[in-house]
């Protein structure tokens, strides 16, 4: 089976934003935050009441309601601010291999993947994981980097499925 695709920065964005999203310790730092940073305000709210001797009451309902929807909205922010810097690193250089022309071809005892930068075959496991979400198929290779395949470039259901069984097997044991 041979895929030929091409990756855009958006597919890269869109992986960025899939791993943050499904990572336990980034979701546990985006909970923190979330909380943090509207009890830090409310608080200074509070203070600067008593140290102004009584803040007019709007400072305070916009303090506490800025609060609120710094809670609610954080991960909007969050995720949003991944996007925007995510796209200016991939202006800051050259990354080819990582976005362009991508050929996966899964034999019975090999798989290759070429892109700009090379080819690369694999005899033997290596795969740490397969993830997907409603467009792509991640491929991880370690916990943080993963080959991007969209789900475009299958024709149909049967050979999505047909891809993932014959990946199966490069995939690593759990040890």
């Amino acid at each position: 089976m041979t895929l030929k695709y091409s990756l855009t920065d958006d597919d890269i964005i869109e992986f960025q934003l899939y791993h943050v999203k499904k990572s336990p310790s980034m979701q546990a730092s985006i909970r923190f935050w979330s909380l943090l940073i509207p009890v830090i305000l409310m608080i200074t709210v509070v203070v600067l009441d008593q140290i102004m001797d009584n803040l007019s009451k709007v400072y305070l309902v916009f303090g506490f309601a800025l609060s609120i929807v710094l809670a609610a909205g954080y991960r909007f922010i969050y995720y949003h601010t991944i996007k925007r810097y995510t796209r200016k690193m991939l202006k800051e250089g050259e990354n080819k291999g990582l976005i362009g022309e991508q050929i996966i071809k899964v034999q019975d005892q090999s798989l290759s993947i070429s892109e700009a930068k090379g080819k690369i075959k694999y005899d033997e496991p290596f795969i740490n994981r397969i993830a997907e979400n409603s467009n792509y198929f991640f491929i991880y290779i370690s916990s943080v980097s993963a080959y991007i395949i969209p789900k475009t470039v299958f024709e149909s259901e049967e050979e999505k499925m047909s891809f993932v069984t014959k990946i199966k097997p490069f995939v690593c044991e759990a040890g």
